[in-house]
Formats: C-alpha cells, structure tokens, sequence
C-alpha cells in the first residue's frame, strides 16, 4: 500500500494549459499537479470556464462599442458642452448594464481630454499620442485596444474608442471581473492561475500578482517551490 502510495505522488506532475481568448489577446494559463488520467478531463472542465470567460468578454465588449458609437454619433449632432457631457457620460456609469465600464471621456485633435469621472491624468498626458486614440483615427471605425494598464487607476483595461473628425470618443473596460473565472478554475483544481498577455505579463492571477510579472518566472518559482527544480529551456 505504501509503494502505491509513493507511485501515485510521483504520478502527479506539473501540468500547465494555456488557452487564449482571442477578441482581446489574452489567455488563461492554468499551472496545476495532475495525475496524467485526469488531464483530459481537467483540460475539458478548464476549457468549459474560459469558454464562459470569452462569451462573456464579447458581450461586454460588444455592448461596450454600441455604446461609444452611439455617443459619438450624439456628439455630432449636438454641440454639447462640457458639463452637458460630463452629465451624460456620468449618467452611463450609473447604469447596471454598464458596470465594466470604468471610464468615459473624449480627446480632441488639440490635445484637450475630457474625462467621466474626472481625475487627474498627469500634466503630460496627451491623448493624442494613447493607442485607443491612434487607432480609431487611423481605421476611421470602432477600435478596441489590447489590454494595458490603465493611467488613472492602474487596472488592467480594454479601451474600446470611436473617431469623429476632430476627435476620438473612449470607454474602458475594467477587466477585473474576470477574477470571478480564476477563483472558480483555482478552487476546483490545486494549482495557479493566471490571465497573461500576449507578452507574457500577468493581467491577474490567484496569487495577488502585479501587473509586471512575467509567467515565465512565476512558472520557474512554482516548479522549483514544489517539485526541487526549475523549467528547461527558454
């Protein structure tokens, strides 16, 4: 009984699963010990919440660009100013159906950026030179960035922006409640996970990460921790 005891522990070995979500780059990446029978079923049960995870993500995002190019085309129309814009962009916020959403706000070709709610973004910042606004002007329609770090508040975001002739109306998009999706993965299965970019920096994981970790050392500390070495190659 003690020698099937000893041969099950060593039957259970490291076990990584990446799977990505491609509307916005990322992916799960899933570090746990399993038995080498269980890994298809694990493997199946994994790809089942990250399935869920992308649905969703879609939804919001979807959601998300109805709601910019509506507001631009509003814009447009009507020559609002900044506290008639302040109002109508709080009042979105407010909104249940819109809970992801952090930001609202507008840059000009001028530099000038107003933003719902308000915050202080630095005396540098110029929208003008921000992904999201770069690249709605340069494809004249709807823009969604890859996910980066957001200046006001640090979170990780998607920016989904829309362009008028003088400038880009944006909302982002809080990326957090894909936590909810890592605690269920991490309570079901032992192990780690992660959500990482396509540079390989953590988005979040179970651990408490920040967002300048990288997966690979994350990946080389959990082998060495519990199983004495560290990953070959590079």
């Amino acid at each position: 009984m003690l020698k099937k005891l000893k041969l099950s522990h060593k039957l259970f070995m490291m076990f990584i699963i990446g799977i990505m979500i491609p509307i916005i780059g990322l992916s799960f990446v899933v570090v746990t010990n399993t038995l080498p029978s269980l890994r298809g079923y694990v493997r199946g049960e994994i790809e089942s919440q990250v399935h869920l995870a992308n649905e969703e993500i879609m939804e919001v995002v979807d959601e998300t660009a109805i709601l910019v190019e509506s507001l631009a085309n509003s814009q447009t129309e009507i020559d609002y100013d900044e506290q008639e814009l302040r109002n109508m962009y709080s009042n979105i916020l407010d909104m249940d159906n819109y809970e992801h959403i952090m930001n609202v706000y507008v840059g000009s070709e001028d530099g000038e950026m107003l933003i719902e709610p308000e915050q202080d973004l630095g005396e540098d910042y110029d929208p003008r030179e921000r992904v999201w606004y770069e690249g709605a002007m340069q494809d004249g329609e709807t823009f969604i960035t890859e996910p980066y770090e957001d200046a006001g508040s640090g979170d990780y975001t998607v920016t989904v922006s829309y362009p008028l002739e003088d400038s880009v109306v944006g909302a982002d998009i809080n990326l957090g409640f894909l936590s909810e999706y890592i605690r269920e993965i991490s309570e079901e299965y032992v192990g780690s996970v992660y959500i990482v970019d396509r540079g390989g920096t953590i988005a979040a994981g179970t651990e408490g990460e920040s967002n300048n970790d990288r997966i690979e050392t994350l990946v080389d500390d959990y082998l060495e921790k519990s199983m004495g070495r560290k990953r070959q190659g590079h």
